[in-house]
């Protein structure tokens, strides 16, 4: 409510003073001044009361109409400055007012018509813009104290506010007068203005050697208010030399003091990330802020020439101050703030570079405004582009983690060993991606990763056996986590899962096939050798043995992971079987097939495995219930799909089921060996033929 009152007043103030229908233009380049009068434009000379001779006007000068008079050069300047203000204010208050308007057809004496008052629509935009600055400063400074109306950082954040306001309110009344204003309310005036612009500087001062953390003691810094008041009594009793106590000096050194403090605060918070995020974002607010009004407004006038913008338009910056500062202070999300910081930085110092460029150019080479421009562009871009690659790799792209590296670290931790391992070898990852000055375990953690406090921690959630984990102040306490490492443990969480469940699918497969090949050990070389053990005859004895190292040759191909080609196994098979065939007085047919015997194709144990038991198993029941005579064996691919088949003359009945020693399964085994290929198995004894058909898919190699 007192802020609304208090915006009210100075509306007030700016709508109760008198006003004419003459309505200003402004002041060109040759110093006159421009100004329209019932639809009549023309230069406006001087101003007289109707009726009065015109030798006896006040002829106006362009200071007349300057927004902020401590902008003058002198004391006796803006002594004269203030009476012609009351000379001006007495025309205007009197009972008549006329105009001197020169134009083409010469200089004439116009009777202009006097308000009590100025309409609301008579208000330039640098009135609402100084108003709305004032409204907005106050208005987030008085929120914050009302909240925390004891701690320090906020009073002094508050008391910088307040002054803000208090330099924007006085000055929307006396930079956007009609014609004049009355000496005394300007004087006033003015000192408010004055008063509270340097009340920000003293309150930012002391609010940076405190916060975030107490670089200097509040106790040592009284010197500062001091010299202030000081300098602010000497220059309105014009008691000391006007360019060392005037208002624009005084501002351009509080803004030194304010970028010598900010730098001592970043080197005091090296070891504190939160506060250096907060001073990155707050210091850098306040730095540009402020800045722009030291630079383009007190800065030049300190150095006796005019201001770059108006004084209405460096507010807009000053007011920006508030709602960094306010962000800042707040910690609202300061983990991304402080990048934000360098990037807004970078472009400031780019546009400060242009304009450099742009001002150096008129100056010393004395080019037009067009061609200096455009010079000043091109020599900014060439040199904004490679800074810009320049920092952003170091600021930014130096922290990006390599994603070779993060999958080397996470497939690292899946094929550990031991559950001890994996989680050793976690914590170690997050280590050397996130570089934390602390990693403590938890028995139980978040749902997800997740920021704390700000980002001074992140919590890592237990998963696949692995311990929960909670990280605090990333790089070495340099930086904040922020989202985007909350994403990136998200992602190394998921790598790591799957790798574990990967690696424990693998284990699975290789228990099975151990497992199988242990069975094949015990079942077939066990009984191979058992029946070797046992027979009577030399020669079934040798067939065993042939038979069981054939057996151990295939399981040792197994274990070693040693490719199997169709072509091999084929040609195996055939040596295999001939001597076979010939040990028993049988001959082998068994002619190529180009597709299966040039065939590269890799089988899986369980394939080949399966593959040559069937087909042992057939050539054994050939010779045991077969006529010594051909054995015919057919291979042939095609279609992905190989077919293999083993047919002999079948021995007429009365022959005994097989001779001592041969093995015999039966059809059953080979159905069952069959299936486990996701073949088919015909058995066939007509027209005296005994014949057995197999056909089961095998993959085709790539292209």
């Amino acid at each position: 409510m007192l802020i609304a009152g208090t915006c009210l007043f100075v509306l007030y103030g700016a709508l109760s003073r008198p006003a004419s229908d003459i309505v200003l233009r402004g002041v060109d380049a040759e110093g006159r001044i421009l100004a329209e009068i019932d639809g009549r434009a023309g230069e406006l000379r001087g101003l007289l009361g109707a009726g009065a001779a015109p030798g006896t006007a006040i002829r106006l000068e362009p200071a007349d109409f300057i927004e902020e008079p401590d902008m003058l050069p002198g004391y006796a300047a803006f002594d004269r400055f203030l009476e012609r203000q009351g000379a001006i204010t007495a025309l205007m208050t009197g009972p008549r007012l006329a105009a001197l308007l020169a134009d083409d057809g010469g200089e004439h004496v116009v009777p202009v018509a006097v308000q009590p008052s100025r309409a609301l629509d008579s208000l330039p935009a640098a009135f609402w813009v100084q108003l709305a600055a004032g409204f907005l400063t106050a208005t987030i400074a008085a929120f914050f104290v009302a909240l925390r109306p004891a701690h320090p950082p906020v009073v002094a954040f508050a008391t910088a506010g307040f002054g803000v306001a208090g330099a924007a309110f006085s000055a929307a009344i006396y930079s956007t007068r009609h014609l004049g204003l009355d000496p005394a309310l300007f004087t006033a005036l003015s000192i408010v203005n004055q008063f509270s612009t340097f009340l920000f500087g003293v309150a930012t001062i002391y609010l940076f050697a405190i916060y975030p953390t107490a670089v200097v003691r509040p106790a040592r810094l009284w010197p500062v208010p001091a010299a202030s008041l000081a300098c602010l009594v000497l220059y309105r009793l014009q008691w000391a030399p006007h360019g060392l106590v005037a208002a624009q000096t005084v501002i351009v050194l509080m803004l030194v003091a304010i970028v010598a403090l900010v730098a001592a605060q970043y080197r005091a918070t090296r070891r504190d990330p939160a506060g250096r995020a907060v001073l990155l974002w707050l210091g850098l607010s306040v730095i540009i802020g402020a800045g722009v009004f030291v630079v383009f407004v007190a800065l030049p006038v300190a150095l006796g020439s005019e201001g770059l913008i108006t004084q209405a338009l460096g507010f807009i910056p000053l007011a920006a101050i508030y709602i960094g500062t306010a962000l800042a202070i707040a910690r609202f999300r300061l983990f991304d703030l402080g990048r934000w910081a360098y990037r807004v930085l970078l472009y400031t110092a780019m546009l400060a570079l242009l304009f450099a460029c742009d001002a150096a150019l008129v100056m010393l080479f004395r080019l037009t405004p067009t061609a200096s421009l455009a010079i000043a562009v091109a020599m900014a871009g060439i040199a904004y582009l490679p800074l810009r690659d320049f920092l952003f790799e170091k600021l930014f792209r130096s922290g990006t983690p390599d994603i070779a590296d993060l999958y080397r670290r996470t497939v690292s931790v899946g094929l550990q060993p031991t559950a001890a391992a994996r989680a050793d070898a976690w914590i170690g990852t997050l280590k050397a991606t996130f570089r934390p000055m602390h990693v403590e375990r938890r028995e139980t953690g978040a749902e997800r990763p997740e920021l704390l406090s700000d980002g001074e921690g992140l919590a890592i959630p237990a998963f696949a056996g692995l311990p929960a984990a909670e990280l605090r102040f990333a790089e070495e306490g340099r930086r904040l986590f922020n989202p985007r490492d909350a994403a990136l443990a998200g992602e190394l969480a998921r790598l790591v899962e799957t790798t574990i469940a990967d690696r424990a699918s693998y284990d699975r497969g290789v228990a099975e096939e151990r497992s199988r090949i242990a069975r094949d050990l015990h079942d077939e070389v066990g009984a191979t050798l058992l029946s070797g053990l046992h027979a009577a005859d030399p020669d079934r004895r040798h067939e065993c043995i042939v038979d069981a190292l054939s057996d151990i040759r295939q399981i040792a191909s197994g274990l070693a992971g040693r490719d199997v080609t169709l072509s091999s196994l084929i040609a195996q098979m055939r040596h295999e079987s001939r001597i076979r065939a010939e040990l028993h007085g049988f001959s082998l047919s068994w002619p190529l097939d180009p597709a299966a015997d040039d065939s590269e194709i890799v089988l899986p144990y369980t394939l080949h495995r399966n593959f040559h038991a069937i087909h042992r198993e057939a050539l054994s029941n050939a010779l045991a219930h077969g006529v010594p005579g051909e054995i015919a064996v057919r291979s042939a691919l095609a279609g992905g799909r190989l077919t293999h088949s083993v047919s002999n003359a079948r021995a007429p009945a009365g022959k005994p089921a097989a001779e001592p020693g041969l093995r015999h399964h039966g059809s059953a085994n080979m159905q069952a060996r069959a299936r486990a290929l996701g073949g088919k198995l015909a058995v066939d004894d007509g027209g005296g033929i005994h014949s057995v058909r197999l056909e089961f898919p095998v993959t085709e190699p790539p292209p």
